[in-house]
């Protein structure tokens, strides 16, 4: 008797946690799922920075982190690696490395897009490979 109760109190939990996590995996929700490759407008004025690169080191520091490659000549010569910084593009023209987002204002900024690596070289061309943060501009 006290065996079937607690068999008939298990599988009420084990479905009651089963109905909860489905509904949970397919409702709309009210949250939607954030982009993690993209910085909007919104966001910006939440962190209250001046720059990009204040934007950036507070919502997404991992875009900003330099990889190494070691070159040719450094193979040979056993000498450290160079280390490489994300190229940044204002629309879809390069403007520099990470330090140029120094120099840019939120105020003028609709938002931020980083690409990986691979996906820097199909828009962008070869030679990203720290990927890329695009600053797309507020229209004027």
């Amino acid at each position: 008797m006290l065996r079937s109760a607690r068999r008939r109190l298990f599988l009420t939990v084990l479905t009651t946690f089963a109905a909860a996590c489905a509904g949970a995996a397919t409702s709309g929700g009210s949250t939607p799922r954030r982009d993690s490759s993209v910085i909007t407008a919104e966001d910006m004025t939440k962190v209250q920075a001046t720059n990009l690169y204040d934007v950036v080191r507070r919502l997404h520091p991992e875009w900003l982190n330099q990889r190494t490659a070691a070159t040719v000549g450094s193979l040979n010569n056993a000498a450290p690696a160079q280390p490489i910084d994300v190229q940044i593009f204002i629309d879809s023209q390069h403007v520099g490395t990470s330090e140029t987002l120094k120099q840019l204002v939120v105020s003028t900024t609709s938002s931020l897009k980083y690409y990986t690596a691979a996906e820097a070289q199909t828009r962008f061309g070869a030679g990203n490979l720290n990927g890329v943060i695009q600053v797309i501009m507020t229209k004027q």
